[in-house]
């Protein structure tokens, strides 16, 4: 199975989870228990429980970890950037047909939760006084539509946004995945 067929599968201890994002065990686990990250009963390790590590998580469960210590960074609070980060890691963005389709298709805007977009660059939009994250791709510095992606959300009906952060999840996504040891293969 490849990297990308497990990215859901929970197997990678929370001492794994802390020392590929930086966050500390004491506070990972405050954040499980307070419904910030998403670990389920399912997702218990007992076999680990001993070894101070309670939770095996996905790769997308850490992800929510990271971009959630991101945003801590830039200044929005973990109990709004959690869910905040549940808009890359458990929303996706489909369409429907298939390639070849005489319609169009294109399969490079298809994103499945907890995967970056095939092509181009992945953002993640937080917006002020906002619970949600909206998630885009852009094709590189020189993308026009990239200021309206970012200003202007599709599905989002307001007369004005104030953009609160932006991440570019590129980096951290492999970052995280070679911190993981998660190769394609893995």
């Amino acid at each position: 199975m490849t990297f990308l067929e497990r990215i859901h599968e929970p197997r990678f201890t929370t001492k794994q989870a802390s020392d590929a994002t930086g966050v500390n065990w004491e506070t990972m686990r405050g954040w499980i228990k307070r419904k910030i990250i998403l670990a389920t009963e399912k997702d218990d390790a007992r076999e680990v429980k001993s070894q101070g590590s309670p939770y095996f998580l996905s790769f997308t469960r850490i992800m929510q970890i990271s971009i959630t210590a991101h945003l801590d960074a830039l200044g929005i609070p973990p109990s709004v950037g959690g869910p905040i980060a549940l808009a890359f890691t458990d929303i996706g963005k489909g369409a429907s047909g298939w390639i070849g389709d005489p319609n169009g298709f294109d399969n490079t805007k298809v994103r499945p939760p907890g995967h970056l977009y095939p092509q181009g660059y992945t953002f993640l939009a937080a917006y002020a006084g906002e619970q949600f994250g909206y998630v885009f791709n852009s094709s590189g510095m020189n993308d026009e539509a990239f200021f309206k992606k970012l200003f202007f959300p599709a599905g989002v009906q307001t007369n004005r946004v104030n953009v609160a952060a932006i991440l570019w999840l590129d980096p951290i996504f492999r970052d995280l995945k070679i911190r993981l040891g998660a190769g394609d293969e893995a």
